[in-house]
């Protein structure tokens, strides 16, 4: 079959790479899977802006369960450490 040389158009290298049988096997997935991917959605929240510091899921979810220890401490100091007005006596000066 001539070209618009008048040449004749050369297949021979056409089909050098293809393979002789069809392939039906799956093409393989090569992505990196991240075990951070399949944690809660507040371990990823940690781990992501936690600025480095954690870097995994098992040292997020000791940072979750440290703050929220800490965070009933606090409440519990709250509720009963304050001093209501009734225990407070005044004792008028002795002059």
């Amino acid at each position: 079959m001539p070209n618009g040389d008048n040449k004749p158009i050369d297949f021979s290298d056409a089909l050098r790479g293809a393979r002789s049988r069809p392939s039906f096997e799956e093409p393989r997935q090569t992505e990196i899977h991240s075990p951070i991917e399949d944690s809660p959605k507040m371990v990823q929240w940690v781990v992501m802006y936690s600025g480095g510091l954690v870097k995994t899921g098992t040292q997020a979810n000791y940072v979750l369960v440290s703050f929220s220890a800490l965070a009933i401490i606090v409440s519990l100091y709250i509720f009963f450490g304050t001093v209501s007005e009734q225990s407070i006596i005044i004792r008028p000066a002795v002059i």
